[in-house]
């Protein structure tokens, strides 16, 4: 339309709004580098606010609130100021529109008028034109930059996207309804990193209905093996059989349904006792329930909660002491009462009195279920079918405890003797 009234005139104002846009459209750049800084603060701060929180208690115990602060200082004030640069930019484009329709409107004036002399009526029909104009412009400008502020985050977003996409958990496709025989590991080799060997040439074997136990120093892989046979960890070769078939070929869903697992670090959801334990068999009644803590060595200290099986134990179970809590986590893998239970350092936190229960709960348990325990202490493994002692990520020692303790000259005799065992 502005070029059928006046192709010259269209061609002027044209030049203006690119003369007084231009900085403003290239603006971008400075947008995106703030707002980048402010992504990179922001996560960052995030993570520091994450940390105390986790953290108070050490924090104030240590005397160290006035360093805790004055470590988010610095962080809060570049979030602060990244962020009020770009709301000033922001505020900048925006008020753009009017002064910049007053120049247009002047120009096209002066020059319609004056120099083009065109009908009042034309020029009119042109101004409204460049009004809209600069309005759209002034949109297309102020979008642009949003979408310039946008753009760091985004980045972040498709960088965790594709690595979550290079490191996504494989998956077989043959189902697996029970253990028939056993799990077996032939030649196994995993490494977090290449030039650190978590684990070398593992081979071992799991039958089906005995008790085994994998012990050694920490850092020697004990707690790798058993990610491994979760399938929370690939290894770089060799093979980790169930019931002869590669676990690379089983579908993880219907493995892990087999399997009762309590992790090396006790974790319990904001929730009741009952609904935590629940929520490993939403099929469980309340004796499976009541069976599952007398076993566990759990129901003498739920009793003498106020609200009993309702007591809601905090965040990560922080209402209850790391014994209880970690005998609740043993609980919660009882009630589940699956085939195969695997304990992860499960009696770590308990007093002797505790542990010594819970061991005979799990004593009982030999033969009726398959049991992978590892351990620091070895008086928990006494009655292991098979203990494998691993140091430096290798297979040293195996056998049952009384042979083991024969070998002066071995690593498990050290220390069980350093153990008083």
């Amino acid at each position: 339309m502005a070029f059928l009234i006046s192709w010259q005139l269209t061609l002027i104002s044209t030049a203006v709004l690119a003369i007084t846009f231009g900085p403003f459209w290239l603006i971008g750049k400075y947008v995106y580098k703030i707002r980048k800084v402010h992504t990179q603060a922001y996560n960052e701060f995030q993570g520091l606010v994450y940390d105390t929180l986790n953290a108070l208690k050490l924090i104030i115990g240590f005397g160290k609130r006035k360093t805790s602060l004055e470590k988010l200082d610095p962080v809060t004030a570049t979030v602060a100021n990244t962020g009020v640069k770009f709301i000033m930019v922001r505020a900048l484009v925006s008020q753009l529109s009017e002064p910049i329709t007053i120049i247009a409107v002047v120009i096209s004036v002066t020059v319609g008028l004056g120099m083009l002399e065109l009908t009042v009526g034309a020029l009119f029909g042109f101004l409204y034109v460049i009004t809209r104009v600069v309005f759209l412009v002034q949109i297309i400008t102020s979008s642009r930059n949003e979408f310039k502020a946008s753009e760091p985050s985004f980045e972040q977003i498709f960088s965790l996207s594709d690595e979550a996409k290079i490191n996504k958990e494989h998956s077989g496709n043959k189902k697996v309804m029970s253990l028939e025989q056993g799990i077996e590991f032939e030649n196994l080799n995993f490494s977090y990193k290449e030039d650190l060997i978590a684990l070398n040439k593992i081979n071992l074997s799991i039958p089906k209905g005995k008790m085994i136990a994998i012990v050694g120093p920490s850092g020697s892989g004990k707690s790798t093996l058993i990610d491994l046979i979760m399938g929370f960890q690939v290894p770089d070769s060799g093979k980790i059989l169930i019931d002869g078939k590669n676990l690379n070929e089983i579908e993880l869903l219907s493995w892990r349904e087999l399997v009762g697992y309590i992790p090396q670090q006790p974790f319990l959801f904001n929730s009741s006792i009952n609904e935590n334990l629940k929520w490993a068999n939403e099929n469980a009644s309340q004796t499976d329930i009541n069976n599952a803590c007398k076993l566990a060595n759990a129901s003498e200290f739920i009793s003498d909660l106020e609200e009993g099986y309702d007591t809601v134990i905090g965040e990560r179970g922080l209402k209850l002491s790391g014994g209880q809590a970690q005998r609740l986590c043993l609980a919660r893998a009882l009630v589940r009462d699956q085939e195969i239970l695997i304990l992860d350092e499960a009696t770590s936190s308990l007093d002797s009195n505790s542990e010594k229960l819970i061991q005979d709960s799990i004593d009982n348990l030999t033969g009726q279920k398959t049991i992978i325990s590892v351990a620091h202490r070895l008086s928990t493994i006494k009655n292991a079918d098979l203990i494998y002692y691993l140091y430096a990520g290798e297979i040293v020692e195996k056998g049952t405890f009384e042979e083991l303790v024969k070998n002066k000259e071995g690593h498990f005799f050290r220390a069980a003797k350093l153990q008083g065992v």
